[in-house]
């Protein structure tokens, strides 16, 4: 469920984060367009005096290719490419790859899957700079995975 998992992440990175009043984080329908998630969230900040000040953001999320697989090895590999669209600030293009490896020698432990991610950012051609950065990344992040099963 990609409005799920827009959630997750975002508080993932962004622990305050905080749902604005009657809106849902994402919202998503497959049905009426399956490559666009709609995003909305506020994030509390200090002013440095007792007055606490929020920043709100909302935008699109727009999923524009993706491909996946598994080699010899029972690797699962995945590419995505979103383009995210927020009123006021600049878009960005993002590509995430990403590695899955199930462990047996791991599962005793409770370590089921293990993996890495990377999401590279791009620029858009409205930015000044997008000629110049000739294609390559502006900026990349890389995380380890750890998956082990939740107790119901």
């Amino acid at each position: 469920d990609r409005a799920f998992n827009v959630e997750q992440r975002l508080k993932a990175l962004l622990p305050d984060i905080e749902r604005m009043v009657e809106r849902p984080f994402a919202a998503y329908d497959p049905d009426r367009e399956a490559n666009k998630v709609a995003f909305n969230w506020q994030l509390p900040i200090s002013t440095g005096s007792s007055r606490r000040k929020r920043i709100y953001r909302g935008g699109f999320l727009y999923l524009n290719g993706f491909d996946g697989g598994m080699d010899s090895a029972g690797t699962f590999y995945g590419e995505e490419l979103y383009r995210q669209s927020s009123p006021g600030i600049e878009d960005a293009d993002y590509k995430l790859l990403i590695l899955l490896q199930r462990l047996q020698q791991e599962q005793a432990a409770g370590v089921n899957i293990v993996g890495k991610a990377r999401i590279a950012t791009f620029l858009t051609p409205l930015d000044p700079l997008y000629f110049e950065a000739q294609g390559k990344a502006v900026a990349t992040y890389d995380y380890t995975l750890t998956f082990s099963p939740v107790d119901a």
